[in-house]
């Protein structure tokens, strides 16, 4: 049975990563809406400064918007490949390809040498044995 103490450091590092995931949610929020406002702002500043109408603002509002967008989608992508490589499951998986890929690599380049030799897109269904003929 674990003492108190281990169960109260388990609880603050459940709590601390929590926060820390609540801060990364807060930034990306952030980068989302803050940024493309703060860049058209900028913009509207060089619009009016230039004498042009919403030209720069929406520019550089937009531009910063989609970048923004990618670099949220981007990062979230890294940490969901870097969370599916810790779990158990993914090294099982990646293992039994490591070995089972040489198998299916043979059975490929055989079907499409079968394929090749009939000189056309589908490889010959293989013959049933005189034996089998008419069972079942």
């Amino acid at each position: 049975m674990p003492s108190a103490t281990t169960q109260h450091s388990h609880n603050q590092a459940a709590q601390n990563q929590q926060s820390y995931r609540a801060g990364d949610a807060l930034s990306a929020a952030f980068e989302l809406v803050a940024t493309p406002a703060l860049f058209g702002f900028f913009g509207w500043l060089i619009d009016r400064a230039l004498g042009t109408k919403p030209l720069f603002a929406l520019l550089l509002g937009i531009m910063t918007a989609i970048y923004a967008g990618w670099k949220a989608f981007h990062t979230y992508s890294e940490r969901m490949a870097r969370y599916d490589q810790a779990l158990p499951s993914y090294r099982y998986e990646a293992s039994y390809q490591e070995v089972g890929q040489r198998d299916v690599s043979q059975t490929e380049a055989d079907h499409l040498g079968r394929t090749r030799a009939l000189g056309h897109g589908e490889a010959e269904p293989e013959k049933e044995p005189a034996a089998m003929r008419g069972c079942g």
